[in-house]
């Protein structure tokens, strides 16, 4: 009997099933010990460079396969990596991420690491570092005079942890800090203890709130590089937002980038007096945000000292009536270039839609349309069904793609816009009948003063064709004659006969002339 055969109990003979042959539990086992023994193969490599200062190697990323858990090192082996990694000059960028280093491992790796002088970058995302951790770093944070951006998000820091290594890297060149969702309840920084140079902070998703934004103050007032605020997250609520602002407006913050999404904001008050004049990108995302919200909002595009590019309202509990306070608010804006409206519970409706039509083309005539908002690029707007709402988002995106070719010349971009829709006949008709904008050729061209109508109709010629040409010239045959200047015509008439009759008399006396010698 063979060996995939086996012997039943009637005596009879039989295979073996697949399932009863094959364990694998011990099939996983041998595939994990596998590839156990080629990651260590890797790390002795990897280490082996190190040690050689090996000036091809910029990045150490110790994650993946070749995580610290999964090679299992001890104490003594994380002491020798971190030595290793002191020596080396050209290290540049260094990652733990989601390695399972606890505060010891941690501490193993910094008895060994105590300053470099050549990374930039250093990754210690998801593992389990507390204030402990964060002390047996403080020698390379302080020895390091290139170390510019340090991600901990994800780690156990809390308050105190963050406050301590805010104070380790006052005198640091750091610039890039992540301390996101490290368990931070309260902001308690001191006066001169927070990095000099530092310029994007990532604070979200902790725990604190409207009364340590107060806590922020004292470092908004001393933080003369900070082009980048995250606070997303945290329970921030309309009043600690407003006080934000207001500290911003105030200690004339160089804060570029303010990022508010999940903070609990919903009908927000914006004081016109302490409106910041560098902010460029606001984000205030997956709020409560209403109608009157917007109003609120709006102040923040209507100032003439607004610097705002790009304005992120996904996920907030206007409709409509929102969207008519925005686009009325950005009808003389000349800085906005993206706006998100994304909604998936809070459609835009048609009439949302006309009113953003309306304010990058406004169709109602040739002067609403070079009036329009030439400036706006991008404008994201929640998802939609196959409908009659097709041709207005059509022609949204066209008018918008019109101000991309077109920025900083908005002249040139009014003038393609007419173009290319005013001039249409047939996508002129469509889009009024959209609209409902009552529309009559003749009172169209009536807008056209005569002098400028051959070029209008050769533009016409020239974009649409002869027939929207001859479309274009019925209703204005009239007004096209009218440019024609009769006396100038006569004068002209008697300058060319005049000419005429002087030769003519020349001729005449040059042959009696000829008649007084014979």
């Amino acid at each position: 009997m063979s060996s995939s055969e086996s012997e039943h109990e009637d005596g009879s003979v039989g295979s073996r099933s697949v399932e009863e042959e094959f364990d694998e539990e011990a099939w996983m086992e041998r595939v994990r010990r596998s590839k156990i023994r080629i990651a260590r193969a890797k790390f002795a490599n990897l280490f082996q460079r190190v040690l050689e200062n090996d000036p091809t190697l910029t990045k150490m990323r110790m994650c993946g396969e070749l995580n610290v858990r999964y090679l299992d090192m001890n104490n003594y082996g994380l002491e020798r990596l971190g030595e290793g990694i002191d020596s080396d000059s050209h290290l540049e960028e260094l990652s733990f991420d989601d390695s399972s280093l606890d505060d010891q491992k941690l501490s193993s790796i910094f008895r060994g690491l105590t300053r470099s002088s050549s990374i930039k970058y250093m990754r210690l995302n998801a593992n389990g570092l507390t204030v402990v951790g964060v002390r047996s770093m403080v020698p390379f944070l302080q020895n390091s005079n290139n170390l510019l951006r340090l991600n901990l998000n994800d780690n156990n820091l809390q308050t105190r942890g963050f406050n301590e290594l805010f104070h380790a890297l006052r005198n640091s060149p750091i610039e890039s800090l992540h301390c996101g969702g490290c368990g931070i309840d309260s902001i308690e920084i001191e006066k001169n203890a927070f990095p000099k140079k530092i310029e994007r902070l990532y604070l979200h998703d902790n725990e604190f709130a409207v009364d340590d934004i107060r806590g922020l103050v004292m470092f908004l007032q001393n933080s003369n590089d900070l082009s980048s605020l995250d606070i997303s997250g945290n329970n921030v609520t309309s009043e600690g937002f407003g006080l934000l602002l207001r500290e911003m407006k105030l200690s004339d913050s160089p804060i570029a980038i303010l990022i508010c999404d999940r903070c609990g904001l919903d009908s927000i008050k914006i004081d016109d007096a302490f409106i910041p004049t560098r902010l460029k990108s606001l984000n205030l995302c997956d709020n409560s945000i209403n109608a009157d919200g917007c109003c609120e909002i709006a102040k923040l595009l209507q100032t003439r000292s607004s610097s705002l590019i790009e304005l992120y309202l996904e996920c907030n509990l206007f409709r409509d009536e929102g969207v008519a306070i925005i686009a009325s608010a950005l009808k003389n804006n000349a800085t906005l270039k993206f706006l998100d409206m994304h909604n998936d519970a809070e459609e835009i409706t048609m009439e949302g839609l006309k009113m953003l039509l309306e304010l990058v083309n406004d169709m109602s005539s040739i002067n609403g349309t070079l009036q329009s908002n030439h400036t706006l690029q991008h404008l994201d707007l929640s998802p939609h069904k196959v409908d009659d709402t097709d041709l207005i988002r059509q022609q949204i995106e066209n008018a918008l793609e019109i101000n991309c070719e077109h920025e900083d010349n908005p002249a040139a971009a009014g003038k393609e816009k007419v173009i290319q829709t005013q001039l249409n006949s047939q996508k002129r008709s469509e889009l009024c009948h959209q609209l409902g904008i009552g529309q009559r050729k003749a009172v169209l061209f009536s807008e056209i003063k005569s002098i400028y109508l051959p070029e209008v109709l050769a533009l016409i010629s020239r974009h649409h064709g002869q027939g929207e040409l001859y479309e274009a010239l019925v209703p204005s045959i009239a007004a096209l004659f009218s440019t024609v200047n009769k006396k100038q015509c006569l004068q002209q008439q008697r300058a060319y006969y005049a000419a005429k009759l002087e030769a003519i008399e020349a001729e005449i006396a040059a042959i009696e002339a000829a008649d007084d010698i014979q």
